[in-house]
């Protein structure tokens, strides 16, 4: 009898809200009027059912509840469930929210992984080093095998092992006329570790390595258009240039030809600095992801 009539009582409590926005002017973004009553008996026109129910706003609290944390034990008593697998059968939660606790665990999953990485490679010998890193060069493996450890520098897409202080002679250069090695800095600096040769990585920052082939990805389509506009722009003061020449005629537009080229000669040079980035990244993540295997 008294969830007869606390039902009756929500029903009116719908009739009234429906009422009250209706007096004020409320209604849906497509401008239907809000309905909170669903159906009314034809001989009263009073409501017998609502929208919304007592019992979805009893999922919905606790839904809400176990979203902001509280345990489902604690839960099961508040709401009189006999058992946690009653409550948590009750927590309907939305997409949005399963997909940020995988994400939420995923993450920290993978701060644990690449914890465990960085200690592994404070202890472990050379040999040791070699079977479970990737990497460009061999002054990665002793830079890590000699050192104490303290300079590991630890970062969403692998490890420096000398914490980012030797970014000036990190890149390699082979001179293929005297085949000597020169080893100079990196470009792009400490931002472009996947160039450098004391930089390792492994199957735990596969997916930080993924984020930074993406971004290179990115950043070389938008470079891409760039050097496309220079070299449009180049070629036509160019061939204007050209064609003065041939018919004698003067060219007014030496000034504009000349920054044209540089723009052109810069934007070929960025073009070319991210594609050797993008390759050396992506070499590197598909290696981690054999070594996962």
């Amino acid at each position: 009898m008294t969830d007869v009539r606390i039902r009756n009582l929500w029903l009116k409590l719908m009739d009234e809200m429906e009422r009250r926005l209706a007096d004020v002017g409320e209604t849906l973004s497509n401008g239907d009027p809000i309905r909170l009553v669903l159906t009314r008996d034809k001989k009263t026109g009073q409501p017998s059912t609502a929208t919304f129910d007592l019992h979805s706003l009893r999922v919905s609290l606790i839904t809400a509840m176990y979203e902001e944390g509280v345990p489902p034990e604690y839960l099961m008593k508040i709401v009189g469930h006999a058992t946690v697998l009653m409550t948590l059968y009750y927590t309907k939660l939305h997409v949005e929210t399963l997909t940020l606790r995988m994400d939420e665990a995923l993450l920290e999953r993978q701060r644990k992984s690449q914890a465990e990485m960085a200690g592994f490679i404070k202890s472990a010998s050379r040999q040791e080093l070699e079977q479970a890193v990737v990497y460009r060069h061999p002054s990665a493996l002793d830079a890590a095998s000699s050192g104490t450890g303290v300079g590991l520098l630890v970062m969403d897409h692998g490890i420096c092992p000398v914490a980012a202080k030797r970014c000036h002679e990190g890149l390699v250069v082979q001179d293929l006329t005297s085949n000597v090695t020169r080893f100079q800095a990196v470009p792009g600096g400490a931002s472009n570790c996947a160039r450098c040769r004391f930089f390792m990585t492994g199957p735990a920052f596969l997916f930080g390595l993924e984020a930074h082939v993406n971004d290179l990805s990115y950043r070389l389509k938008k470079a891409s258009l760039t050097f496309e506009k220079a070299q449009e722009r180049f070629d036509s003061l160019s061939d204007a240039h050209a064609d003065a020449l041939s018919g004698g005629a003067p060219f007014h537009k030496q000034r504009e030809l000349e920054i044209a080229e540089t723009a052109f000669e810069s934007s070929t040079a960025q073009v070319d600095e991210i594609a050797l980035s993008l390759q050396a990244a992506y070499a590197l993540w598909f290696a981690g992801s054999r070594n996962r295997k």
